[in-house]
């Protein structure tokens, strides 16, 4: 080849590969799902790859995850709970009683137990309320469902150390401090119904105070301090300045143990305040004889189906007594408790074997109430005695289910606390006393004090 051929030839050489890198053949990508791979891996023999269909765009690196979309690292284990689960009965206020929630730390830290308080009125003092607890650094939640007439009423509190009190979710007392035993009284109109009362309360050391109670606005203006009656004329042996300022308006009273069917004998106190006067509180009093002496104990008023409440002072209101019985060795409440008597504790005497027996006057059915059973069904069950849980009942009365359920539905302790317990008549006028001592009384004559808390008298019975 002579020169300008090749010459010629070098040329066009260089312009077709100038003219093919500056215009790249396009690249057909078939098949791609990632990487140029099929995820499915290798397909058979008789198997025919599908197809890719649409537009298939190139393939970007992956980014990394933005913080939004970043795993969080493990928290923290969740802090004890101040609150008892969903379905805790704290959950819910009791009515006409307080359900009360017992925690460790002072802010309601850590659930511990709960239990029925018939009343806000503890002076645990050094001690702890259970021995679930230390006696210090403690806390409680009350709540309770109370009906109120339409009025403006005085909440009286009494704390060591602080103490929260809401009514209807709404605060009305905020002392949540440390404090010695100190009384606070705050005002609050309320319209008729049921209004739902709650007492936050903690224990950080020393002693422990934790009381509260409610009275008309009115009534509450009229209380004054207990004073000596201008015309007391002290017994034979006493001055004036040995009466106390109950002096006549409480009595005492000392009966034969045979007349209640027991051997033991018993001390009866009394109030004797009129209608509408302040209750006496009676715990701590001291009933001294010739021979010894007993000191007035706490009781427990309400006692409820699923359990009691905690022991509180004995308070008397018009016309209602203590029967202290004066038992010694085993005899008593096998209940562990003292106890206010209503409708219904005479079944109790099924259960503990109270001795001296406790009363029995429990609501029966009225003859209306069973007259669409079967006539032997209702001979049954008017056989069945008064305050008694049918045991073992006849094969007969087993097999006639509207029977066996209407019996099952009326009597025994719960069934007729829950029918009753609203009633205004429900609790006795009787709080019932067992104290376990031999009788500090003279068979034959004694001379026997009644002596408030200041060792003044109160009232005296000779015989």
């Amino acid at each position: 080849m002579n020169a300008p051929l090749v010459v010629i030839a070098v040329i066009i050489g260089i312009v077709i590969l100038v003219y093919v890198v500056n215009n790249p053949p396009p690249i057909q990508m078939q098949g791609v799902v990632e990487v140029g791979k099929n995820q499915t891996g290798p397909t058979g023999a008789n198997e025919t790859p599908a197809p890719v269909t649409g537009v298939v765009e190139q393939s970007t690196p992956p980014s990394r995850p933005s913080a939004q979309t970043k795993t969080p690292p493990p928290s923290r284990p969740a802090s004890p709970q101040k609150s008892p689960s969903a379905s805790s009965p704290c959950e819910k206020p009791y009515i006409n009683a307080f359900i009360g929630c017992y925690y460790t730390g002072t802010d309601l830290d850590e659930f511990k137990f709960s239990r029925i308080d018939a009343q806000i009125n503890f002076d645990w003092g050094f001690n702890a309320p259970d021995e679930r607890l230390f006696s210090d650094i403690f806390s409680v939640k009350w709540s309770g469902f109370f009906a109120f007439a339409s009025d403006t009423y005085e909440f009286q509190a009494t704390s060591d150390d602080g103490m929260r009190a809401y009514v209807d979710g709404k605060l009305i007392l905020d002392k949540w401090f440390k404090q010695t035993p100190t009384l606070y009284r705050v005002q609050k109109h309320l319209s008729a119904g049921a209004h739902t009362v709650t007492v936050e309360y903690y224990e950080d050391g020393g002693g422990a105070v934790a009381k509260l109670s409610w009275m008309k606005a009115n009534e509450a203006a009229k209380i004054a301090p207990p004073s000596l009656a201008s015309d007391a004329v002290p017994p034979s042996g006493f001055q004036l300045k040995d009466l106390s300022p109950f002096y006549g308006k409480a009595w005492l009273s000392i009966s034969g143990g045979w007349w209640y069917g027991s051997g033991f004998p018993s001390v009866e106190v009394g109030s004797r305040a009129a209608s509408g006067e302040s209750k006496l509180n009676i715990t701590g009093w001291r009933i001294k004889s010739n021979r010894d002496e007993i000191t007035v104990p706490q009781a427990v008023e309400i006692v409820y189906p699923g359990g009691v409440g905690a022991a509180q002072d004995i308070m008397l209101a018009s016309n209602q007594f203590a029967r202290i019985f004066l038992t010694g060795g085993s005899a008593g409440s096998q209940l562990g408790y003292n106890i206010r008597l209503n409708m219904c504790t005479g079944y109790l005497n099924e259960t503990y074997g109270f001795d001296p027996a406790l009363p029995v006057s429990c609501p029966r059915p009225s003859w209306s109430d069973d007259d669409h059973l079967p006539g032997y069904c209702q001979d049954y069950i008017a056989q069945i005695s008064t305050c008694t849980t049918p045991q073992d009942m006849p094969l007969y009365i087993q097999n006639e289910e509207p029977c066996r359920n209407f019996i099952n539905e009326r009597f025994g302790y719960p069934v007729c606390f829950e029918q009753n317990r609203l009633r205004p008549n429900f609790l006795s006028d009787e709080w019932r006393v067992y104290v376990n001592r031999s009788s500090i009384l003279d068979p034959l004559h004694d001379r026997v004090l009644l002596l408030d808390r200041n060792s003044l008298l109160v009232d005296m019975y000779t015989y």
